[in-house]
C-alpha cells in the first residue's frame, strides 16, 4: 500500500509539473522568454522579459518548523538603492532568529493600513516610499502575494504554491505587469533617490 502511494504521489507530481511547464510555454513569446527545466523531477522556471526587465518565475521550497512549504516567486529587474520587505501582517510566524532577520532585513516600523509588518534597512526611504499614493495604488494588485521584497536591484514576490491556478498564463501576466508597473513607480518616485 505504502509503495501504491509513493508511486501515485509521483506520477501525481510529474503531471502537475508537467501542466506548469505546458503553460509557462504558453508564455515564450509574450515575455520573450524560455522555459527552463533540468528534468521531468524538478520544477519547471520560466526566464524572460517585460517592458526591457529581466523577469524570472520559479519555485522554492521554504521549511517552516516540521512542514516543507513550496513558494511560487516572481523576480522583475529594476535599478533600486533602497530596500524594503513587506511580510502580510498574521501570516508568518514569530521568526526565532528575529536579530538574524533584522540584521539582515533593517528593523521593524509600521506597514501599511497594518495589512504588512515592513522592515528596512533604510527605513526613512522606506517610509517615504509608503507614503507615496502611487507607490500604494501599484501594490494593491499583489496582494495576494505574502511577501514583497522591493529592492535592492529587483522586486521579488512569493506565495505559497495553491495549484494550477497559479501558473494560468492570463495570471502570470497580470502579475508580471504589476511588478514592471511597480518597478517603474519606485524608480520614478523622488523618495526612492
Amino acid at each position: 500500500i505504502i509503495a501504491v502511494i509513493g508511486v501515485a504521489m509521483l506520477v501525481h507530481s510529474w503531471i502537475d509539473k508537467g501542466r506548469i511547464r505546458k503553460n509557462f510555454s504558453r508564455l515564450t513569446a509574450e515575455l520573450s522568454g524560455k522555459v527552463i527545466q533540468e528534468n521531468p523531477l524538478v520544477y519547471p522556471r520560466f526566464s524572460g522579459e517585460i517592458g526591457g526587465r529581466e523577469f524570472d518565475l520559479f519555485f522554492k521550497v521554504v521549511k517552516a518548523g516540521r512542514q516543507h512549504i513550496l513558494y511560487y516567486i516572481y523576480s522583475v529587474k529594476s535599478e533600486l538603492s533602497s530596500d524594503l520587505l513587506l511580510l502580510k501582517a498574521d501570516y508568518f510566524k514569530p521568526v526565532a532568529d528575529e536579530a538574524g532577520l533584522s540584521e539582515t532585513a533593517g528593523g521593524v516600523f509600521p506597514g501599511i493600513d497594518g495589512k504588512y509588518q515592513a522592515r528596512s534597512q533604510h527605513p526613512e526611504t522606506a517610509k517615504r516610499l509608503l507614503e507615496e499614493a502611487e507607490i500604494l495604488a501599484r501594490l494593491l494588485p499583489l496582494e495576494e502575494f505574502s511577501s514583497l521584497q522591493l529592492g535592492p536591484d529587483a522586486l521579488v514576490v512569493g506565495k505559497p504554491y495553491e495549484g494550477p491556478p497559479d501558473t494560468a498564463p492570463e495570471q502570470i501576466l497580470k502579475n508580471a505587469h504589476a511588478l514592471e508597473k511597480l518597478a517603474t513607480a519606485i524608480e520614478r518616485c523622488p523618495a526612492a533617490a
